[in-house]
């Protein structure tokens, strides 16, 4: 986990980097380090299952930006430049479900670990 960890972390933090230019900056740039703080965290085996709400949360905030799935919304990450709104919205959708995926993927962790604590968790973060 420690370098699926580094790698997401990484991945989260030049995100929020690149987000300087978006028309809603700020916005982004608190989604991805909110991703990258519980993911920051978990690289240093301090899983929380905070995570799992705001995983939730991304999971909503995909549903509401995704723009009317069709044939072409795969199509339209493929464009080099932003040459409409959809096509940001389909970008800002696929940000939001892999900030929700990694989420989840650190909720498991933090179950299995929990698990697996002789006290059942209570000292777990």
């Amino acid at each position: 986990m420690v370098i699926a960890n580094s790698i997401m972390l990484a991945l989260f933090l030049l995100a929020a980097v690149l987000q300087y230019n978006d028309p809603d900056p700020l916005l982004w740039i608190c989604y991805y380090g909110v991703a990258a703080t519980f993911t920051g965290a978990a690289l240093f085996r301090r899983y929380h299952w905070f995570a799992g709400v705001a995983a939730l949360a991304f999971y909503a905030g995909f549903v509401c930006t995704s723009p009317g799935w069709g044939i072409d919304t795969l199509l339209l990450l493929k464009e080099p430049k932003m040459s409409s709104t959809r096509v940001e919205l389909a970008r800002e959708a696929f940000g939001l479900l892999l900030c929700a995926f990694w989420m989840s993927v650190l909720t498991w962790v933090w179950f299995r670990r929990r698990a697996k604590s002789p006290e059942g968790g209570r000292n777990l973060a």
